[in-house]
């Protein structure tokens, strides 16, 4: 090792110590990234099937407010990902080209195109997936106004809760239901006019 570290030219040197430190950060990054994805999705999974188990209040408030930071998103060239991403290829494009034989500039120049390329594709990979999210996050006043299907029978006067199928932000949904009219029957076709408590819809049949 040591020997082999002494026949390297003290310009490439450079390019190895970078190249070391950089490559193992990214690709535990990468690995950590996908066993938080992994793992992220079963806590979704888990959410959204315990969901109606929530008290009404508190909790769905501390959820509309993670899901107004959910959708603040940017794209952010320089991320700890990005970079990383960036020193990466920068240090094995430049052990590259300078056994290439290339010249010291001209290495540079192609580690660090290179380099920034990988970086903004690095950022915009990321960025799409944050978009994925939030686009995957519903509110669920987006039901107001839109038609559904009941599936199971809402009883009448808001004596009890059904469920309706409906179409917010282009997804099929199962959600739960109440009427203050008379009852609504399986198959019977609704029109939502507001929520309740936050989670519930409030329908009325449509003749």
């Amino acid at each position: 090792m040591v020997e082999w570290w002494g026949t390297i030219p003290s310009f490439e040197k450079t390019f190895w110590i970078v190249a070391f430190p950089s490559s193992i950060l990214f690709v535990l990054q990468v690995i950590m990234t996908f066993w938080g994805v992994e793992h992220g999705a079963d806590m979704n999974g888990g959410l959204s099937h315990g969901f109606h188990d929530l008290p009404h209040e508190h909790n769905l408030e501390n959820s509309s407010e993670n899901s107004s930071e959910a959708l603040d998103v940017k794209f952010r060239l320089f991320t700890i990902r990005s970079i990383l991403a960036f020193f990466t290829v920068f240090s094995w494009t430049g052990i590259a080209t300078t056994r290439a034989g290339m010249s010291h500039i001209t290495s540079i120049i192609i580690a660090v195109v290179l380099g920034f390329i990988l970086m903004f594709i690095v950022s915009f990979i990321y960025y799409s997936a944050a978009k994925l999210t939030e686009d995957g996050t519903m509110d669920i006043k987006n039901a107001i106004g839109r038609k559904g299907e009941v599936y199971l029978t809402i009883p009448k006067k808001g004596e009890g809760m059904g469920k309706i199928q409906i179409e917010i932000q282009g997804v099929l949904r199962d959600m739960d239901a109440i009427t203050y009219g008379e009852k609504i029957e399986n198959r019977d076709k609704v029109i939502v006019i507001r929520i309740v408590d936050n989670q519930l819809l409030l329908v009325e049949k449509i003749d």
